[in-house]
């Protein structure tokens, strides 16, 4: 392998195993962007480490369009937030994720896998790659850049993350190893909590932007960067280092997502019965409009004014009938007066409990976490 100007020479080849297996390849680069430094305060020694593409966005239309189509957003519309962003195909040279975060109601964007049909068996790995560039500005230390993992079966909150810093410069890996990932709730830090350990079960991977740090409370990072951003991904993937052609990663097959309809079938029923209802009263485009109404009402606007320029921009700006205007409007107020009621019956009624029993999961996630570290500790002889 040869390191030149900082930049690495990879030999790619197919190591043995059962069809469909990822593809690895040879590869160094200088230890500046990576957490795992082969001699440790130097910077000038590069580093051998065996590559495990998962996620390719850099080859032909047909395989970039299906790299693409194994991820969806997690923006902060989850919790009422109205950011968002999306995952489109960039060319030959890797996807374009674009977002625009607003710290109202929110403050991050992300995109996750979704969920494989079979759990990611990465033993053998060292930690989890990506190649990436933010080419919308020079800014990557004003926003926090994260990875994300989930160890647990379930869509719940078994997760764990860690910091990553991309390049402004040039399309570059940035090496993340399992030691940095910790467990979290949320952008909160599980106290106590060991590193990730065992990663032969993964079953969602994901990255994210946001204004939140990780750390032990809710805290936002200093001079956040609001608004547009652009973060070119070339790879996702797994690494080992100092790996040998016999690598364990050779055995693991190219991940599979699990069809639409099944998730959708393993969604508990009380979910499958209100996402439709929550989806039209609480949808993403009325949260928009209250929120710029809001705005408009806070610079002097009243509420005839408000109305009107709805009905002017119905009319004139996209065109329609007086009808179509009319029961679009009509839709509107009901949808309206529909979530404030709603909202108000959850704040009474469901929202108690919910916080109630996230409390439960919590305190039984963090008791089990001490449970096993106990037990590392009880099976650790002394020194």
């Amino acid at each position: 392998v040869l390191c030149t100007g900082g930049h690495a020479a990879a030999a790619s080849f197919v190591l043995p195993g059962p069809a469909r297996a990822l593809r690895l390849r040879r590869d160094a680069t200088w230890p500046a962007t990576s957490r795992h430094a082969a001699t440790p305060g130097t910077l000038d020694t590069p580093q051998e480490r065996m590559l495990a593409p998962l996620f390719s966005f850099t080859g032909d239309e047909a395989e970039r369009a299906q790299a693409l189509a194994q991820f969806e957003r997690i923006d902060d519309v989850i919790m009422g937030g109205m950011s968002k962003s999306q995952l489109v195909d960039g060319g030959a040279g890797g996807a374009a994720w674009k977002g625009l975060i607003r710290t109202d109601g929110g403050g991050f964007c992300g995109q996750r896998t979704r969920p494989f049909a079979k759990p990611l068996n990465l033993t053998g790995a060292d930690g989890i790659y990506i190649s990436c560039r933010l080419s919308s500005d020079e800014d990557s230390e004003r926003r926090v850049w994260k990875l994300s993992l989930r160890t647990g079966e379930g869509r719940g909150e078994v997760v764990y993350q860690a910091p990553y810093k991309p390049s402004a410069a040039t399309m570059q890996p940035v090496f993340v190893p399992f030691s940095d990932f910790v467990l979290v709730r949320g952008p909160i830090a599980v106290p106590d909590a060991p590193r990730v350990t065992n990663v032969s079960a993964i079953y969602q991977i994901g990255f994210t932007c946001s204004k939140f740090v990780i750390g032990p409370t809710m805290l936002g990072l200093e001079g956040f960067r609001n608004g547009t951003f652009q973060l070119d991904v070339a790879e996702l993937g797994a690494y080992a280092v100092a790996q040998t052609i016999d690598s364990p990663l050779a055995a693991q097959p190219s991940p599979k997502m699990m069809p639409e309809k099944e998730v959708q079938q393993n969604r508990p029923l009380l979910l499958k019965l209100l996402l439709p209802v929550l989806g039209l009263v609480f949808s993403e485009a009325g949260r928009r409009r209250r929120r710029a109404a809001g705005l408009l009402r806070g610079r002097g606007a009243s509420r005839l004014d408000l109305v009107r320029l709805g009905w002017n921009s119905k009319r004139n700006l996209f065109g329609r009938s007086f009808l179509a205007s009319a029961l679009q409007t009509a839709g509107q107020d009901v949808s309206a007066v529909a979530g404030g009621i709603l909202s108000l019956l959850y704040k009474v009624t469901l929202s108690p409990i919910v916080r109630l029993v996230f409390r439960r999961q919590a305190r039984k996630q963090e008791d089990a976490v001490r449970k096993k570290r106990a037990q590392e500790e009880a099976e650790t002889p002394p020194s």
